[in-house]
């Protein structure tokens, strides 16, 4: 199971997170792309990330060049407009990145209250069934 949840979290998640990267530098460039090119920009995006961390200044740079070279190629922009573009992209997929493992964090302070309330529910659940029925 964790092997799935892996799989799930590194490329299904990396994938959407890459498509819509690209998607924003392309409305940010004012550009309209057909979704084949999203989505291989996504499988590009995939792959740089596994094999560089994108929390350091590497993985950083490498998705700011990855952003550049496919603003310059597929959505024919300017390069200084490209890499603006690509850099503010790539830094507010960072941001929400972090903002939101910061608000998971908060809520694995509250989980062994939850796994508590569930674990005294449960007994009571196929009573509560039965009397609503």
């Amino acid at each position: 199971m964790a092997e799935y949840l892996d799989f799930f979290n590194i490329y299904v998640i990396g994938l959407i997170e890459g498509t819509f990267q690209f998607y924003f530098l392309a409305k940010i460039l004012k550009k309209k792309l057909l979704l084949p090119f999203y989505f291989l920009f996504g499988v590009c995006a995939v792959i740089v990330t596994r094999f560089l961390s994108v929390g350091t200044v590497t993985g950083f740079v490498a998705m700011v060049f990855l952003l550049t070279v496919c603003g310059i190629l597929v959505c024919h922009a300017d390069f200084k407009s490209s890499l603006l573009y690509a850099a503010l992209t790539t830094e507010i997929m960072l941001l929400c990145y972090g903002i939101v493992k910061s608000l998971i964090g908060l809520l694995y302070t509250w989980l062994p209250y939850f796994s508590m309330i569930r674990s005294v529910l449960r007994p009571c659940w196929p009573v509560r069934l039965c009397h609503f029925c």
